[in-house]
């Protein structure tokens, strides 16, 4: 890092530090924000002071995580984050690709998008907290692993050992962000092509490689095969779908990511609180925290797969980017339940103006 770089970084922890000794319980992400940085421009003044630079061997610190035993894994994107709390078991990554198959802890990683990481050790009202923080290379934060009261300090010292960078100077030169590529124009996509590839999908994974061949985004598929594998529903309906969920007791598969990582929670839900405009679901070793009026738009979505058709609820923010999808939770070659679909069928259809055209339906006060 330049000096002019360092000497910035100093600058920047000192006015972080001034806003906690105002705000003890601040967040590091509301600080950010404050501050007009990135997290982790923030994080990176940090090295030298608590927080040591990891080399880029993802890999290699992927498996070092399983020794810890015991962490909360946070996953997150602009209006939605979601915490689990379990153990890094079934690691495996190859090339650009990482996962992690815990029975509470379920991960897709991205690696080729992942910039840079931070061994974080920090002092809090609530005492030491340790942490290890992936950010792309654009300084947002990818995926954080904090250890928790049972957690082997020994392995997370060592791993922070084994890969810590060379280069620990404060600061890091993060790219600014890019600007949004234009989306194709509908009247340019190959409609037929794009119906004719859905009905022939056997794997839910096979969306994606449909919309890049395309060279469309996800939510303009969405659109243009709606009423035959699509129908758009009022943002809302998450909070109708995950209180069904919690009275009947059914099981479901909750997926949050970013561009370098997808959490998954399978199971069921139980505590659900609304509050200050979040809608909360505080459940032992599963958390997820949804801001309200970052939700734009929701989708019900239909695929066909080799264990039969798939349906799902999509939700997305007002630039179009993922914040949710839900899915009912089903074991290898079952298919889904008729509940689940009856659920989905009965969502409420977006507002819709007197010229036809529909609106995002914005969440109404809790």
């Amino acid at each position: 890092m330049s000096e002019e770089t360092s000497d910035e970084a100093r600058d920047l922890a000192r006015r972080w530090d001034a806003l906690k000794k105002g705000d003890p319980r601040l967040r590091q992400r509301d600080a950010a924000e404050r501050l007009g940085v990135t997290e982790g421009e923030l994080v990176a003044s940090r090295v030298g002071r608590g927080a040591v630079r990891l080399g880029t061997d993802w890999p290699g610190i992927l498996e070092h995580l399983e020794p810890i035993g015991t962490v909360m894994a946070l996953t997150r994107n602009g209006p939605a984050a979601i915490e689990k709390t379990g153990e890094y078991s079934g690691v495996s990554a190859k090339g650009p690709m990482g996962q992690v198959v815990d029975p509470n802890i379920d991960l897709r990683f991205f690696l080729f998008r992942w910039g840079v990481a931070y061994a974080l050790t920090e002092e809090t009202v609530r005492g030491t907290r340790r942490s290890l923080q992936i950010y792309d290379g654009y300084g947002q934060a990818v995926h954080k692993i904090f250890l928790q009261d049972d957690s082997r300090v020994e392995a997370f010292e060592q791993l922070v050992f084994s890969h810590g960078s060379d280069d620990q100077t404060a600061g890091e030169a993060f790219l600014p962000e890019p600007g949004r590529a234009a989306e194709t124009p509908d009247a340019e996509v190959d409609r037929g092509a794009l119906l004719t590839g859905w009905a022939a999908m056997r794997d839910t994974h096979e969306f994606v490689h449909l919309l890049r061949d395309l060279d469309i985004t996800r939510t303009q598929g969405l659109r243009l095969a709606e009423g035959i594998w699509t129908t758009p529903v009022a943002s809302e309906s998450y909070r109708q779908v995950f209180d069904e969920i919690a009275r009947s007791g059914a099981r479901l598969m909750v997926f949050v990511g970013n561009r370098g990582a997808i959490q998954i929670h399978g199971g069921p839900v139980e505590n659900i609180k609304r509050v200050d405009g979040w809608f909360n679901i505080l459940d032992p070793g599963f958390n997820l925290h949804l801001r309200e009026d970052g939700v734009d738009r929701a989708w019900v979505v239909r695929k066909p797969t080799g264990d039969g058709e798939v349906t799902s609820l999509e939700i997305y923010d007002t630039a179009g980017d993922m914040i949710a999808y839900l899915f009912s939770m089903r074991e290898h070659g079952q298919q889904e339940s008729a509940a689940w679909r009856s659920l989905l069928a009965g969502l409420p259809c977006p507002a819709v103006e007197p010229s036809g055209k529909r609106l995002a339906a914005h969440p109404r006060a809790s």
